[in-house]
This record gives C-alpha cells, sequence and structure tokens, in this order.
C-alpha cells in the first residue's frame, strides 16, 4: 500500500510538470474587476468576461486532470490556481450581473417609455426610449439586436405621437421664425433686442429637438434671422469689448507707473505730500478706467493692491515718524505751560513749536486732530493770557494810542475796496512819515501799528502786483491771438508782412518759428500743455491722464514740487509755445488748453 501510494503521487508530479506551463499563463490573466464608466468602457468588460470564463474553465480542467491525491500536501501554484480560478468566476459573476442590470433597466425604460406616452408626454418617452437605447448599446453584440427589435416595436404609439405633436409645433416654429425675422428688421435697443432674442431663442428650445426635414429647414431660418437681429448687439459688445481693452491698457500703465515710481523713488527723502497726492490719484483714476475682463482684471488688481499698499507702508511709516514728533511738540507746550516762564517767552516757544508742527508731514486725520486740539488749547491759554495783559495796558495809554488807532483805521480805510485813491508808494510814506512820530506807545498798540503798516505795504505791492497780472494777462491774450492769426497764415502759406506789422514788439517772441525752425511734433506739443496744466494745477482731459501722472512721477523723482509751483513759470512755456507751434490744425485744441493754463498761472 506504500508503494502504491507512492506511485500514485510521482504519477500526480508527472501530470502537474507537465501541465506548469498552462498554469502559468492561466494565472497571468487578470482577476480584477473594472468598473464600467463610459459606453466605450463595456465592450472591454464583455471580452474580460469571455476572457475570465474561459480561463476558470481551463483551470478547473488543469486541477481535475493533475488530480493531486488528497492526503499529499500539494505544491503551492496548484493552491493559487485554486484560488485564482475562484477569482476568474467572481468577475465572471460581477459581469453578468452587470448584464442583467442593464436589461432590467431597459425593460424599466420601455415600459416607462410606453406609459409616459399614453399620457402624451412625448418629450419624457423620447427621453426614455434614448436611455433604453444607449443600455442597449452597452450589451454584447448578440445581445443588441433582439432588443433594439422589441424596443422598436414598443415605440410605436411614440412615432404616431411624435408625428402628430411635430406637426402641432410646426406652426409654433413658424411663428416664432417670423418673429426673429421681425426683430432683424427692426431692432429695438440693445439691451431690449439681446433680451428679445434670448427669449424666443428660449421659447424655440422649449419646443424640444427638431424632429423632421421641414422642423430642421425651420430651425436654419431661426437661426439665420437669428445671426441678423444680434448684428446691432455684435457691434454693441464688441465696442464694450474695446472699451474693457482700453481700460485694462490704462490700468496695466498706472501699475507699471507706480510700480517704477516705489522702485525708484530715494525713500530716505521722499516728498511724502507729494507721494500721498499720487496714491490718491492713482485710486481715482483706478476707479475710472472700468470695467475690465474679469480674469485679466483680477490680475491687474492684485498688482495695484500691492504696489498701493507699498506705497501706503511708506506713508504709514512717514505718519508713525510725524505722530511721534507731534505728540514730543505736545509734551514740550505742556510741560512749558507749567513752568514759570514769562509770558513773552512763553509766547515766542509756542510760535516756534508751531512753526516745526507745520513743518512736519502729514499724519492720519483722526490722530491729527486729536493732537492739534491739545496743542490748539494750550496756545489759546498762552495766547489768551498774552492778551489779557496787552488790554490792560492798552487802557492806560493816552492820546497817542487813540492817534496810533486813529492811524490804524485811516489805514485800514486806504485798503478798502472802495477807497477813493488805490494805494501806491507815497500814500505809504505819509503814513510811515505819522506813524514815526508816534513814540512811547504800548507795545501791543505799536504791533497793530506796525502791523497795519505791512499790511498796507503789502496791499501796495498786491496792487502793484495786480497791474502787472493785468499787463501780463493782456500780453498773453495778444500773444494767443497773435499765434492764432500766424497758424492760420503759415496754413495758407501766405505773406506774413502786415502780420509782422501788427505784432510789433510782441513778433520777438515767434522769431525761431517765423526763422523758418522745424516745429514742436504734436506729442511735443501735447507733453508742453500737460507741463502747463500741472503748473496751473488744472485737470487734464480723461485721455491724458495717464500721460500727466508719467510727467508728475518724473517731476517728482527729479525734484519737482508736487503742487505744481516749481514748475516752468509762464514766460518760459509761452517762450517755448511761440517757438514750437505750427499751423497744424491739430494745434488748435492743444492751443486752448495751453494759453488757458498759461493765464492761470499768471493769475498765481
Amino acid at each position: 500500500e506504500g508503494r502504491s501510494g507512492l506511485r500514485e503521487l510521482l504519477e500526480a508530479a508527472t501530470r502537474a510538470n507537465a501541465r506548469r506551463a498552462e498554469a502559468d499563463r492561466i494565472l497571468a490573466c487578470d482577476a480584477r474587476f473594472h468598473e464600467p464608466r463610459k459606453d466605450e468602457d463595456y465592450a472591454a468588460l464583455w471580452q474580460r468576461q469571455t476572457a475570465c470564463r474561459r480561463a476558470a474553465r481551463n483551470a478547473d480542467a488543469l486541477l481535475e486532470d493533475v488530480a493531486w491525491p488528497a492526503a499529499a500536501p500539494a505544491p503551492a501554484w496548484l493552491g493559487d490556481l485554486a484560488r485564482h480560478a475562484a477569482a476568474l468566476r467572481a468577475v465572471d459573476d460581477r459581469c453578468h450581473a452587470v448584464f442583467e442590470a442593464l436589461q432590467q433597466e431597459i425593460a424599466d425604460a420601455a415600459a416607462a417609455m410606453e406609459a409616459r406616452a399614453e399620457a402624451g408626454e412625448v418629450n419624457e418617452a423620447l427621453r426614455l426610449r434614448a436611455q433604453a437605447n444607449q443600455c442597449i448599446r452597452r450589451l454584447p453584440k448578440p445581445a443588441q439586436d433582439g432588443l433594439a427589435g422589441k424596443l422598436a416595436n414598443r415605440s410605436a404609439r411614440l412615432r404616431e405621437l411624435v408625428a402628430w405633436q411635430s406637426f402641432a409645433e410646426r406652426g409654433k416654429r413658424e411663428a416664432l421664425c417670423e418673429k426673429m425675422e421681425a426683430l432683424a428688421a427692426e431692432p429695438l435697443a440693445t439691451a431690449a433686442q439681446f433680451e428679445r432674442i434670448k427669449a424666443l431663442r428660449r421659447d424655440l428650445q422649449a419646443l424640444g429637438h427638431p424632429r423632421s426635414g421641414p422642423d430642421r429647414a425651420l430651425l436654419e431660418r431661426f437661426d439665420a434671422a437669428a445671426d441678423r437681429a444680434f448684428e446691432p448687439c455684435r457691434k454693441h459688445f464688441e465696442a464694450l469689448a474695446e472699451q474693457r481693452r482700453f481700460n485694462l491698457a490704462q490700468r496695466e500703465t498706472i501699475c507699471r507707473e507706480l510700480e517704477g515710481f516705489v522702485e525708484r523713488n530715494d525713500w530716505s527723502q521722499a516728498d511724502y505730500k507729494g507721494v500721498e497726492q499720487i496714491l490718491r490719484k492713482a485710486r481715482e483714476e483706478w476707479a475710472e478706467y472700468r470695467p475690465v475682463d474679469r480674469g485679466p482684471g483680477k490680475q491687474l488688481d492684485a498688482r495695484f493692491k500691492a504696489v498701493t499698499e507699498r506705497l501706503h507702508g511708506h506713508l504709514r511709516a512717514d505718519w508713525e515718524r510725524n505722530v511721534a514728533a507731534k505728540e514730543a511738540i505736545v509734551a514740550r507746550a505742556r510741560g512749558a505751560l507749567a513752568s514759570e516762564r514769562p509770558a513773552a517767552e512763553l509766547v515766542d516757544l509756542l510760535k516756534a513749536l508751531q512753526r516745526d508742527w507745520q513743518a512736519l508731514g502729514p499724519t492720519p486725520r483722526r490722530k491729527d486732530q486729536a493732537l492739534w486740539k491739545a496743542f490748539r488749547q494750550i496756545c489759546d491759554e498762552v495766547f489768551g493770557a498774552r492778551n489779557a495783559e496787552r488790554e490792560a495796558r492798552r487802557t492806560k495809554a493816552g492820546s497817542t494810542v487813540a492817534e496810533a488807532n486813529a492811524l490804524i483805521e485811516t489805514l485800514r480805510g486806504a485798503m478798502l475796496e472802495d477807497a477813493a485813491d488805490v494805494p501806491d508808494r507815497r500814500m505809504l510814506g505819509e503814513y510811515r512819515e505819522r506813524a514815526e512820530a508816534l513814540d512811547r506807545l504800548p507795545r501791543e498798540v505799536d504791533k497793530r501799528l506796525q502791523r497795519a503798516l505791512s499790511d498796507f505795504e503789502r496791499e501796495v505791492a498786491l496792487a502793484a502786483g495786480r497791474r502787472r497780472v493785468q499787463v501780463e494777462l493782456e500780453r498773453i491774450e495778444r500773444l494767443e491771438a497773435l499765434d492764432a492769426q500766424l497758424a492760420e497764415l503759415e496754413r495758407e502759406r501766405a505773406d506774413l508782412a502786415a502780420w509782422r506789422e501788427q505784432a510789433g514788439d510782441l513778433a520777438a517772441a515767434f522769431e525761431a518759428r517765423l526763422a523758418g525752425a522745424t516745429p514742436a511734433d504734436a506729442s511735443a506739443l501735447k507733453t508742453l500743455v500737460i507741463e502747463a496744466e500741472i503748473a496751473a494745477q488744472v485737470e487734464s482731459p480723461p485721455a491724458d491722464k495717464a500721460q500727466r501722472m508719467a510727467l508728475r512721477m518724473q517731476g517728482l523723482r527729479s525734484g519737482l514740487g508736487s503742487g505744481g509751483q516749481d514748475w516752468a513759470d509762464a514766460a518760459e512755456l509761452l517762450d517755448r509755445w511761440c517757438a514750437g507751434a505750427s499751423g497744424a490744425a491739430a494745434t488748435a485744441a492743444l492751443r486752448t488748453r495751453f494759453f488757458a493754463s498759461v493765464r492761470r498761472i499768471a493769475q498765481g
């Protein structure tokens, strides 16, 4: 019996070794189940099912042929093969479950289709038929034909309803075509036109997909009319798109200029008032250049936010320094008030502190108001005490004080607008002689008198200045008229002899131009006009704001003041204009802007 069992084991081992290569091929068969996600995955699923079923059968046959004795331990690969066969059968079972689920879904969809068709719900029935057909296409090829035929037979009632509905809807489609054609022939306002087109298309889509040749022809007719009706909207939207592109370019320029300014500015010696103005102006112009396209606009928003935050950071650091300095001024003033110093010394100290205060840069408004209120209370207390002392001395003054007061009133009367004589140097000399004849005046009265004399002297200077300004304005007006006349003569290539005689001495301002010098181009003249507007502190047109900001930043980097007071004066600007302008027609608009700015500069 022992030899018999050994012989049986040897024979089984021989059979196993002979089938080992076949077993390896079966083990190499993929025993994983791949859930189908798309329609094209189902064909691969059925191929996998066939392969797994064949491999499982082959594995079972191989294990049966080997017939390894149950009492003897089997090679490991035979156990692997048995387990792999079970996994292959599991894949086969899952594939079969998918097949049955598809069949059930087809049956359910077909039944629901028939019910919907009987209820007259054509669109829902068509959707269910499409769903059933989709499930049929997912089945293995041999199973598709029979189910497709059965579904077609069950769709007879649906086809009849579709035919009737298509006939009934054709009139609606024709009416919608006529409405769209009328809209194309007589367009509405752009916004109303666009909304009407959308409403008509929604009405057409509500009728469902075209189901016949006439329906498709009507759809083509509707689409053609819709294209014609949309043409005014298209032009409007193109204009809006162009405006958005322009706004985006302007915002890009603002970002680039601000970024360059932040990088190149010397922050150790920065004009923070000018920086504050630039930041405020940049934000105002940024708000003006809208709308922009959403995607690029968000990127520029991030750039603008980053660069303005950097600018604001520099300003905040300067504010903190200025707040600390103003707090120190308030502390010094409070300490001086608590001391026993004489009133005159206190007044001088507070005046010096006021000058220090004015020399400081900007601070946050709320904090500045609180500090100024505290400082002003101290100043009012000191100056109030000083004024009380002066008033006490004033009451003791005699006739000299009265005479001084009378002289002060005389000076004030001479400075009134309705005074008989315009203040001049002769009158100033007479009043000074009368003031010098008064002696032993109380300090306050003397100071008032000297202030009145100073005011009168200033009024004398102002009167002379007004006369000079009037003369200058008349000269500017004359130059503008001559420039316009010369431009017209240049365009007509006319003789300039009469113009020269009329211009007289003012012809010298145009000497370079008269001598044939090359005129400045339009770009240089526009730059000159914008410089004049900056110097005059008047606004430039919106189209020139980006160039104006660039000039302002360039001026700041060159050390020019933020308010324009350090830019070129009227005389220099006039010399450049008269020498470089020409008779070009485009110069006319620039001439109006330029001379308006120069007059503003001359008026101070």
